[in-house]
Order: structure tokens, then C-alpha cells, then sequence
């Protein structure tokens, strides 16, 4: 880090360098981490409710059918539907709770992403203060004024 500038964005030497390299690749396995963990879920969430609305857009064809034949097969056939509707609820409910509990996941998960970040770059400003201090305290030659 070039301190005397003031930039901190620019590395100062090749620790400094390698230290980039292995936040850059932190960062990139623990997006993929990320990814990795709730894309299964998430794809079965999305499984589900398309499932759901797809059944619940047939239901409602099936029902405008069944009012126009008004017959006793037609009043069973209705409260086989109307059975699927509580069963389609019930699922829609689960559907919902898997949400909140990955949106949970998510919630804390960003925050111990954020603390081990935290972390991380309190320890790099102590070791660069450290590294910092060695230098000083590393003997300078002395120069002489020839006369």
C-alpha cells in the first residue's frame, strides 16, 4: 500500500499482490457456495408453484364446465376440486414457509459474510501496520556529506 500517497488501491509489493489474489478467489468460491446452495431449492420452489398455478388454471376451466352441467356427477366431480384446492393451499402454504426459511438462510448468511469481511480487513491494516513498523525499525545506512 502506498501509505506516503494515499492510495490504497494500488498494491505495494508482491504480498500485498498475493493477498488480492486470495480475496479474489475467497470471494469467487464463496459466490459459487452461494449459488450452489440454494439453486436446487430454489428450482424446486419454482417447480412447485408453476405445478400449483398450472393445476389451479385447469380447476378453473373445469369448474366454469361444471357449473354448465348442473348434474349429480358434476357435484362429485366438484368436490374432488374443490378437495384439490385445500391440497393446492396446503402446498402454496409450504411453498411459502420454504421461502421465508431461505430468505433467512440468505439474511444471516450475508451477515456472516459481512463480520468475516470485517475480519479480514482489520487483519490486513494490523499486518500492514506491523510490516509498517519492521521497516522503521529496520536500520537505515546512514549517509555521510563529504566535505
Amino acid at each position: 500500500m502506498d501509505v506516503a500517497n494515499g492510495d490504497e488501491n494500488q498494491p505495494s509489493n508482491a504480498t500485498d499482490v498475493q493477498q488480492s489474489a486470495v480475496i479474489d478467489k475467497t470471494v469467487q468460491q464463496m459466490t459459487h457456495g452461494f449459488v450452489a446452495l440454494f439453486e436446487k431449492e430454489l428450482d424446486q420452489v419454482q417447480y412447485s408453484l408453476k405445478e400449483a398455478l398450472s393445476k389451479q388454471e385447469k380447476m378453473g376451466v373445469e369448474l366454469e364446465r361444471m357449473n354448465a352441467e348442473h348434474t349429480m356427477e358434476s357435484r362429485q366431480d366438484c368436490q374432488e376440486l374443490f378437495y384439490m384446492v385445500r391440497e393446492l393451499t396446503d402446498k402454496l402454504h409450504l411453498i411459502k414457509k420454504r421461502m421465508l426459511n431461505m430468505h433467512q438462510r440468505v439474511k444471516h448468511l450475508k451477515k456472516r459474510s459481512e463480520s468475516l469481511l470485517k475480519h479480514r480487513d482489520r487483519e490486513i491494516n494490523i499486518l500492514r501496520q506491523k510490516q509498517l513498523q519492521e521497516e522503521d525499525l529496520i536500520a537505515k545506512p546512514v549517509q555521510t556529506n563529504p566535505q
